[in-house]
C-alpha cells in the first residue's frame, strides 16, 4: 500500500523546558518552554501496519505503551524494525487519550535522561526497557536537538485514523 494513502498517520513535536529542580525533574506546569519544535510527520512501518491489522483479531497485540528516542540519522523506512542509532532510550507514556479519530500520547523525559542528540523517534508496544522487546510501529527522523542534562522535554505524539 502506498504510504501516503495509508489510513493511519503519525506526527510528533516536542517542547524543551529548563529543569526546575534536580535530576529526574519532570515538572513543566506553568513554565514557558525555551523551545517548541514544529510538528514532524512520520511513517508507519510495515510492522506497524501489521500491528494495526491484528488489532481487531482474536490475537490482539499488546497495547502501544512507549516512546522511543535515538540518535540515528539514517532516513526512516517502512521496513525498519528498530531505531538505527547507537544511543537509544525508551520510556512509557505519561498519558494516552483519544478524541474522535486522533490518539494523543504524551511523554515527559526528565532532566538527566536521554542526554544525547535526539533526532530519531518512534512508538512501540514494548513492555520493558529492552528496545527489541516490541514492535517499532512508527519511525521518524527529526531535529536534531541535543538534550542537555538539565533539559526536561515533553514529547507529544499523535496518531490519526483516517
Amino acid at each position: 500500500m502506498d504510504d501516503d494513502k495509508y489510513p493511519i498517520k503519525g506526527r510528533m513535536r516536542f517542547e524543551v523546558y529548563e529543569a526546575c529542580c534536580d535530576e529526574g525533574c519532570t515538572h513543566t506546569e506553568g513554565k514557558m518552554p525555551k523551545y517548541v519544535s514544529p510538528w514532524y510527520e512520520n511513517l508507519v512501518t510495515t510492522n506497524g501496519k501489521n500491528y494495526f491489522a491484528q488489532a481487531g483479531s482474536a490475537s490482539r497485540p499488546t497495547a502501544i505503551t512507549g516512546f522511543l528516542i535515538g540518535n540515528g540519522s539514517t532516513a526512516a523506512a517502512v521496513g525498519d524494525t528498530n531505531l538505527s542509532g547507537a544511543s537509544k532510550y525508551r520510556q512509557a507514556f505519561d498519558s494516552a487519550t483519544a478524541s474522535g479519530a486522533v490518539t494523543t500520547y504524551v511523554t515527559t523525559v526528565a532532566a538527566g535522561n536521554a542526554t544525547f542528540t535526539n533526532n530519531e523517534f518512534g512508538i512501540t508496544n514494548a513492555t520493558t526497557t529492552a528496545l527489541s522487546d516490541g514492535v517499532l510501529i512508527t519511525h521518524l527522523i527529526a531535529g536534531p536537538y541535543t538534550k542537555g542534562a538539565s533539559d526536561v522535554i515533553a514529547y507529544t505524539y499523535q496518531l490519526t485514523h483516517n
